[in-house]
């Protein structure tokens, strides 16, 4: 008995997967409820792995809640769709940050989540809703799904109906001219939908998303504020000295809208969300979170009372600058002010020495008279690197 894996029509199908090999994608699929046919037309191509990165086929609720590291509030939604969708981007960039091969290649998370036919009653009606996500920001899709012709099966019917559906969506993305048949169907979300729904789990670690840190949780942590673009082995050397000589978990921590810099857009966050998760030498599972309207370092700790403090001499230098402390500021609008709330809401500074980049000469001592309330370490050990450098290709590991 001769086995067939696809019909005609899915093989003339698999000639147009074929080009995604051409065009530089890394694509991850999490898809829920349905869709789960795609990954094996991605798959069907020799050389697959040069584009596909992998899928979760997620069915039950709790491995949708397992997948995302949070419980969403209706499982086929535009808001579920698009978390599914950054949690695939993640995923798919952090194969590129991981093999040299397809380290160029863009990366692409699709997030789908369907209600299909089913023996219980539907509330919304058979439908699916779809993310992409990509370096370029986030698209979302949504349809009914369509009643079925004669003698079609309901349930494979919609099944075939979404596969076709996401394929064309990764088409899309990837840049490849496809001819149009009126689907899917794009619907607008707007900026401020994305950046409310991103605030609400800020906290990325390779189990997911969670919620921002409260109440005591803070006291057992350690904040390691920075760009990270990208986080380099000075950092995780940073954060392992650090979590040993104060017992605590560090946390990356990065402002969104920085002080004099361009704000960060939600595809640049999950890059350097995805370049934190693949690090593996903390205790445990390195972890970033995002914050948005704390550009200072008080402002940090004011917002996560209790926790320590983790930077480098030249940033320690600079937050001693009253350039940055005027009335709009609130309360601590001069250096004076400043201290004064650091010593009130942190645990503990911890400094590590670092050159001026002026004089070239390492700052060995604090030039500051720092409140007594304040406990702080200062570190020798140096770590002289800087993303700067790394993206203008001046340095690197070796």
């Amino acid at each position: 008995m001769k086995l067939e894996l696809f019909s005609d029509q899915q093989k003339a199908e698999i000639e147009d997967v074929k080009k995604l090999k051409e065009v530089g994608v890394s694509i991850y699929l999490a898809l829920a409820g349905g869709g789960f046919t795609v990954p094996k037309f991605l798959w069907a191509v020799e050389g697959a792995s040069s584009y596909f990165i992998g899928a979760s086929t997620l069915y039950h609720s709790t491995d949708t809640d397992k997948f995302l590291g949070f419980k969403p509030r209706n499982y086929c939604s535009t808001e579920t769709a698009i978390s599914l969708s950054w949690e695939a981007y993640l995923r798919a960039k952090e194969a590129t940050l991981l093999d040299e091969k397809i380290k160029n290649n863009k990366a692409i998370g699709v997030g789908f989540a369907v209600a299909m036919a089913t023996t219980r009653e539907l509330k919304g009606g058979c439908r699916y809703e779809m993310a992409v996500t990509t370096p370029q920001g986030t698209i979302v899709y949504r349809e009914e799904l369509p009643k079925q012709p004669d003698m079609q099966p309901l349930r494979w019917w919609h099944e075939k109906y979404c596969y076709s559906a996401i394929l064309r969506a990764i088409y899309l993305a990837a840049g490849i001219r496809i001819p149009d048949t009126g689907y899917p169907v794009e619907v607008e979300v707007t900026e401020t939908q994305l950046e409310k729904q991103f605030f609400e789990y800020p906290r990325f670690s390779p189990l997911g998303r969670t919620a921002a840190p409260q109440g005591y949780e803070c006291r057992k942590l350690l904040l390691f504020p920075g760009n990270f673009d990208p986080l380099h082995w000075g950092h995780e050397s940073i954060a392992v000295t650090a979590e040993t000589v104060a017992h605590s978990s560090l946390v990356y921590t990065t402002e969104v809208n920085p002080a004099h810099k361009q704000p960060i857009k939600i595809p640049a966050r999950l890059d350097r969300a995805a370049s934190v998760r693949i690090q593996q030498t903390t205790s445990r599972p390195a972890t970033i979170l995002f914050t948005n309207g704390l550009p200072l370092f008080y402002q940090k700790m004011e917002r996560f009372k209790g926790a320590g403090l983790v930077m480098g001499a030249d940033t320690f230098h600079r937050m001693l600058e009253p350039r940055w402390y005027t009335e709009e500021t609130g309360e601590a609008h001069s250096v004076e002010g400043m201290l004064s709330s650091l010593a009130a809401n942190t645990s503990l500074l911890v400094v590590f020495d670092r050159k001026n980049k002026t004089t070239g000469e390492f700052l060995t001592s604090i030039v500051a008279n720092l409140p007594e309330k304040l406990p702080y370490i200062w570190l020798n050990t140096q770590y002289d690197i800087s993303s700067t450098e790394i993206r203008e290709g001046k340095k690197n590991r070796g």
